[in-house]
């Protein structure tokens, strides 16, 4: 999927300017540019939104519905990392030399959420 920020940093890129130009054109700090192109920030309404489909080239509407589903993706991915974090601590628990019910127990509350 192609997101928000993938969008911004090829039409920078393919137009030979700089985040500061960018941030310029849309009325931002180099920062924002920067978080947007990295899928840190991404603005789902408002003005920055605006400027940023003028500057692609976009219809509004059709950069917003970008925007949303770059979130989705954000998301998502996020949940991810949290599950492979746990996976990893559930494993760690597992391999330790004292597995007992309650190790069992704290794996499953792990997996499931639970703190």
């Amino acid at each position: 999927m192609v997101t928000l920020g993938d969008m911004i940093h090829k039409a920078r890129v393919d137009r030979g300017l700089k985040q500061r130009e960018v941030a310029n054109i849309i009325g931002t700090s180099v920062m924002f540019v920067s978080e947007l192109e990295s899928g840190k920030k991404i603005p789902e309404k408002g003005k920055s939104l605006e400027r940023i489909a003028e500057f692609l080239g976009k219809k509004y509407a059709d950069i917003v519905g970008i925007a949303i589903a770059s979130k989705a993706a954000l998301k998502s991915s996020q949940k991810g990392n949290e599950f492979d974090a746990k996976m990893a601590l559930a494993r760690k628990i597992m391999n330790s030399k004292n597995l007992n019910q309650k190790r069992v127990k704290d794996i499953l509350e792990i997996l499931e959420g639970g703190d």
